[in-house]
């Protein structure tokens, strides 16, 4: 099953050139780019576009001094998943250090002084300080202290964005939003005061619920995303704070030298601490392994660098575009890649599998047809049923898997 994975992800990476980028920005940008969150338009009960199908940004003009909430120029689409670069948070235990992202509470209060924390505890310790000495440059961790100083205040709820600083027409509404609440107000968080401002300011609704917010949100300085603001001063930065977080650290934190990657059998440096979403793909079992402890878990699934990335591209892919709903279960389909066979076939088969009746006769013609053009006889794949416990928000928990389905099963 991992190499499964390891090989759609190695078409990927192939497919946009990573493997011949010589610039190792463009390398990393590559990676973030399969990591980041796929772009989409969430609807109302209506069946209407939420917030006509754009992010929301929270503005912050350093020169004029004021915050401003406003929709996206882009709409949540797969075209522009490059400009939003968003990100999955991770954990509440986590430092927030993603200016796009899936939940938008974090900007309300720990975003920035998380940042630049993050930022400096790595420069402290021994095993990342040359990595962040050599990556991160001080006027990204002082634009991070400079945006925290200007624009949050410290009450007795904690770090708070300065709804003072809000522009004149929005503070207005947040100012009768409280008074609305009346003694109600004193009572509520910050983010529940901000999630109300929200929903009166975009929907014209009483709610502390953020559920009808976009899918996105991103932060925005000056009107520009991180990566555009003074003409790509910190695109740098951003991308190697993301690519760290998500993929490096496990490389410079906790290490094992001169060990055999269980994929490739090279010796070389692979991974002690196996990152969650990984641990139910030991290669000798093939749903889990022993539940051993960290500093063990190598010895059941080593991977080195090169593996890793094809590996982890291969499951975000697998999880944003293979995954659906059948008999009342959440599944993957994995398709088992033979060169010459377009990945996008595999979505066409997972819509057969919920298709009833007989309007899928094209689909099945068109499959065929790309079988026939690759030469192969059939389209192997695997179903990974899985459940996702509510505090998780990573790759399903499996719980069943049907192994070496062909498309012409499928297709009968």
């Amino acid at each position: 099953m991992i190499n499964n994975f390891k090989n759609i992800g190695e078409i990927l990476l192939e497919r946009d050139n990573f493997y011949r980028a010589e610039d190792i920005i463009e390398k990393r940008r590559i990676l973030l780019h399969h990591q980041a969150l796929k772009p989409y338009i969430k609807k109302n009960k209506q069946g209407n576009d939420i917030l006509d199908g754009k992010a929301i940004c929270l503005n912050f003009d350093l020169n004029g001094g004021q915050i401003e909430f406003r929709p996206s120029k882009w709409d949540l689409i797969e075209k522009y998943r490059d400009y939003f670069f968003a990100f999955q948070l991770g954990s509440s235990n986590d430092k927030k250090k993603f200016l796009s992202a899936n939940n938008i509470e974090p900007f309300f209060s720990p975003l920035f002084k998380h940042s630049k924390e993050y930022i400096n505890n790595k420069r402290n310790q021994r095993k990342s300080s040359e990595w962040f000495k050599n990556n991160i440059s001080q006027s990204y961790e002082q634009l991070m202290s400079k945006i925290f100083q200007q624009f949050y205040i410290e009450n007795e709820n904690g770090i708070v964005l300065d709804n003072t600083k809000l522009i004149p027409a929005q503070k207005e509404i947040f100012e009768q939003m409280k008074i609305d609440l009346g003694d109600k107000a004193e009572k509520q968080t910050p983010n529940e005061l901000y999630n109300r401002f929200l929903n009166k300011l975009f929907f014209n609704l009483d709610s502390k619920k953020n559920k009808y917010f976009p899918a996105i949100c991103i932060v925005q300085i000056n009107g520009q995303h991180i990566l555009e603001f003074d003409n790509g001063k910190f695109q740098k930065d951003y991308i190697n704070l993301c690519y760290y977080d998500l993929m490096e650290r496990f490389f410079i934190e906790d290490i094992k030298s001169n060990k055999n990657c269980h994929i490739c059998n090279s010796t070389c440096d692979v991974i002690q601490k196996i990152p969650f979403s990984m641990k139910f793909y030991g290669t000798t079992n093939n749903l889990n392994f022993e539940n051993v402890k960290n500093t063990n878990a190598y010895k059941a699934f080593a991977l080195c660098k090169e593996c890793f990335h094809e590996i982890i591209t291969g499951m975000k892919h697998v999880e944003q575009y293979s995954s659906d709903y059948l008999f009342d279960m959440n599944y993957y389909l994995l398709p088992q890649i033979t060169k010459g066979l377009p990945l996008d076939r595999f979505k066409k088969i997972s819509l057969l599998l919920k298709t009833k009746g007989t309007n899928y006769g094209s689909e099945i013609i068109n499959i065929r047809s790309a079988l026939r053009r690759a030469k192969k006889r059939t389209a192997k794949f695997d179903l990974f049923f899985f459940f996702s416990p509510p505090s998780l928000q990573q790759f399903g928990v499996p719980s069943a898997r049907v192994r070496n389905c062909f498309f012409a099963a499928a297709s009968q």
